[in-house]
């Protein structure tokens, strides 16, 4: 028993001696590249693939994952991007790697899919027994291909430019479309609306693209067309049946666009799009519940102007102006009756004996008179007057006779 309790003290010290690694878990770090080349940028996503592990680990991933997937991002030099992932347990693991393409550059993205395939074993010594250490193996393939490569690797482009629009000949004159869009009313300004352009020409077959300029590019542009079906509708006043072209573009408030170099007698369909059923459209100052525009060119630039709003209420009516009363006539100031003249008085016969003194007459008389309206008081007057003269004129005649 004393044996025993000395022999304890001596194996604990034998064990501190031993080195830690024969008893540390081994691991091995699988690596492999990346590259993008191209003209515009992506990123590059990584995530774990099914996995045929002896030990049911899951598998791991490298350094920076986040919520399991490890993405490289933001650059598109061709340069080599290495991914490093640290095994600690033999087994095969498999991983899928692909490209996300960033939709606003407007490039064409390399769309294949890879395999990283990492396989993790046992190291052998010189005898051939198995030791703790692990070593790897990578393997890079794609579906459908029994190829494999070297590094993961994604070539992007750019689309081909379009071929510049045709130069016209003295002999064939060309004119100028432009659209515009304006809102008005209570509709908010910073809606947009959609556009669809229909080219066509009765005996000319037009370019595919056309150089564009206004308010909507204000570096200018080019605007591509695409073939629309054969024999579709015709616009009005063309019965050619000719295929058709067709383009879009977008439009917001007091934005324009000109589409240049449409040859004469070139067909021309307008058709406007979006916005919610409170707005109303207006097609050059008239209201067109069709949001549709038929035009041609016939020797002169053409504009269609575009206007879209509404109103939470309807505009009051303008009153009438209120009509004057007529004025009221004055009633005709009556011209005072023109006295009718006295009768003349009868020139007294010399002959005759008139008396010295006459009689006038009685005022009393005068009411006797018939009432004709007028006034009677200058006759009584005349005859006194006249009687006066003619009695002064007889005396002055018998004084002569004497």
């Amino acid at each position: 028993m004393k044996r025993f309790w000395i022999a304890i003290p001596i194996l604990a010290l034998i064990i501190a001696m031993l080195p830690v690694s024969a008893f540390a878990a081994q691991s091995v770090t699988a690596t492999f590249g990346v590259v993008v080349s191209g003209p515009v940028e992506s990123k590059v996503e990584i995530r774990p693939g099914e996995a045929n592990i002896e030990n049911d680990a899951t598998n791991p991933m490298p350094a920076g994952t986040v919520d399991g997937v490890y993405t490289i991002e933001g650059y598109a030099d061709g340069e080599e991007s290495i991914v490093s992932i640290t095994f600690t347990q033999p087994g095969t693991y498999t991983y899928n790697v692909k490209q996300i393409a960033n939709e606003g550059a407007g490039g064409i993205y390399d769309t294949v899919e890879y395999t990283v395939t990492v396989g993790v074993v046992r190291d052998e010594d010189d005898a051939g027994n198995l030791t703790d250490d692990l070593k790897v193996a990578v393997s890079i393939t794609t579906e459908g291909s029994t190829s494999k490569f070297e590094r993961v690797t994604f070539t992007n482009s750019m689309p081909a430019p379009p071929p510049p629009p045709p130069t016209p000949t003295p002999d064939d004159k060309v004119y100028n479309l432009t659209v515009t869009e304006e809102i008005y009313g209570e509709a908010p300004r910073t809606d947009t609306f959609d556009f669809t352009l229909e080219f066509s020409h009765p005996d000319k077959e037009l370019p595919t693209s056309f150089e564009v300029t206004g308010s909507r590019f204000p570096n200018g542009g080019t605007i591509r067309f695409t073939a629309a079906a054969a024999g579709g509708s015709n616009f009005s006043g063309s019965s050619s049946g000719t295929d058709k072209i067709t383009a879009t573009f977008t439009l917001g408030h007091e934005q324009d666009i000109t589409i240049k170099g449409l040859p004469d007698g070139t067909q021309i369909k307008i058709v406007q799009t979006g916005g919610d059923e409170r707005y109303e459209t207006k097609i050059d100052g008239t209201l067109d519940p069709t949001r549709t525009a038929d035009r041609a060119v016939a020797g002169a630039d053409v504009k269609v102007d575009y206007a879209n709003g509404y109103y939470s209420d309807p505009e009051p009516p303008t009153p009438d102006p209120p009509t004057p009363d007529p004025p009221t006539p004055e009633p005709p100031t009556p011209e005072p009756p023109t006295p009718e003249p006295p009768a003349p008085t009868p020139t007294p016969n010399p002959e005759e004996d008139i008396p010295d003194d006459p009689t006038p007459l009685d005022p009393g008389d005068w009411e006797d008179l018939p009432a004709t309206g007028l006034s009677w008081w200058p006759i009584p007057v005349l005859v006194l007057v006249g009687g006066a003269l003619i009695f002064i004129g007889l005396k002055a005649r018998k004084k002569t006779q004497k």
